[in-house]
């Protein structure tokens, strides 16, 4: 009896060991790809080349954690029709306008979870652009596969003592 508690507390630690690890590579490969997407200027564009594509990406990539952030919003103080924001970043990310606002605050999300452990996860959220903080535990589960909590704990440097 007792050896059998053994191999299976063995096989169950075991088995955490390698999901916790698998998670961690999950995690770092969607970082990486979500990279890119945070800085704007790293994207195919040229500014003289394409204005109108550098106006949406950059009004985006500094105005994402606006909460009241919007297409209505973007259309406006941009002067562009939706239709061709939408167009815009399908063509140069593959993406909707609300699908590439998500993925830019979640990206700096991510980040800042990564690397300032003094704040909440709520103030994460509210730093990003999202008023429901339900909602953000939502869509970073869906883009990470984990929590902000359990990412948060997986990424931060063990503090030694």
């Amino acid at each position: 009896g007792v050896l059998f508690v053994l191999i299976w507390g063995g096989f169950v630690f075991w088995f955490f060991k390698r999901h916790t690890k698998y998670l961690v590579a999950s995690i770092e490969e969607k970082l990486q790809k979500n990279r890119p997407l945070i800085a704007y200027q790293q994207l195919s564009i040229e500014p003289h080349k394409d204005k109108e594509k550098s106006m949406i990406l950059r009004f985006m990539a500094t105005e994402y954690a606006n909460p009241d952030m919007s297409l209505d919003m973007a259309t406006a103080k941009l002067g562009i029709s939706h239709t061709r924001v939408n167009g815009v970043l399908k063509e140069e990310l593959g993406l909707t306008f609300i699908a590439y606002l998500n993925k830019l605050r979640l990206a700096e999300a991510a980040r800042l979870l990564s690397q300032q452990d003094e704040i909440s996860i709520a103030q994460i959220a509210y730093r990003v652009g999202y008023n429901n903080v339900s909602y953000f535990n939502k869509l970073f589960k869906s883009e990470y596969g984990c929590t902000p909590k359990i990412f948060k704990s997986l990424r931060q440097p063990k503090q030694t003592g």
